[in-house]
């Protein structure tokens, strides 16, 4: 059988097509009609892989998650399954918050369904705050300059990143607040970051609103918690 996107050959076992990403699900349904021809769509090296939807907040028991490295297959980097994983799709742009159901090299965007590899991980743990004004605020992951999402209080965020050069930073929009940024460069060596936010005291003087800043420290990956 051939995708029905793109005509590339199909192999038994194929969630997504090798070349263009589309679901094996669609091109079976689509199976009976004609197919008509089209360009392969651009982009990063398909991969297989499974979507998951990540579990409700009270399944999930990450006191019981400890670190565990990435098995490496070539550039792709795989974790764990049952690990919680949030992307970019290149496809869509979409920000996906998903959980790795299997062993393949695959991530599948839960907007698309279209799956990618990726080189390396992002591991962010965001320390606690006493002062319920800081801990209730909006802090923003960006990664080169594209807001990835938002990382809560007390909480650990992964976030899939490509192989090569990319600079790391947070944000808080409603304070007009941003973090030191971090340039880091993914490697198959080095696949794996881990970073932790502290986020200071926001309080009010004679002079007006005085901020602390929100800080990223460089940490090892088996530091971060939860994740």
């Amino acid at each position: 059988m051939n995708c029905v996107n793109c005509g590339f050959p199909l192999e038994d076992g194929n969630r997504f097509c090798m070349n263009c990403g589309t679901p094996v699900q669609v091109a079976a349904a689509s199976a009976a009609q004609p197919a008509q021809a089209s360009a392969p769509a651009p982009g990063a090296a398909q991969a297989q892989g499974q979507y998951n939807e990540p579990p409700p907040d009270h399944v999930i028991n990450p006191q019981d998650y400890h670190f565990v490295p990435p098995v490496m297959q070539g550039n792709s980097c795989i974790i764990p399954a049952g690990r919680n994983y949030r992307i970019i799709c290149p496809d869509c742009g979409k920000v996906g918050n998903a959980v790795k159901a299997d062993d393949t090299a695959g991530y599948p965007c839960p907007n698309c369904g279209k799956a990618y590899s990726y080189g390396g991980q992002l591991l962010i743990y965001r320390m606690g705050g006493w002062a319920p004004s800081m801990m209730n605020a909006h802090y923003f992951i960006n990664v080169d300059g594209v807001e990835i999402g938002e990382l809560i209080n007390h909480s650990s965020l992964r976030v899939m990143v490509s192989t090569g050069a990319h600079v790391i930073g947070v944000t808080n929009n409603k304070y007009r607040l941003q973090s030191n940024q971090f340039k880091i460069n993914v490697t198959p060596e080095y696949n794996s970051f881990g970073f932790k936010l502290s986020v200071g005291y926001r309080y009010i003087s004679m002079r007006g609103w005085l901020d602390y800043p929100i800080e990223l420290t460089s940490c090892p990956p088996q530091e971060i918690p939860y994740i």
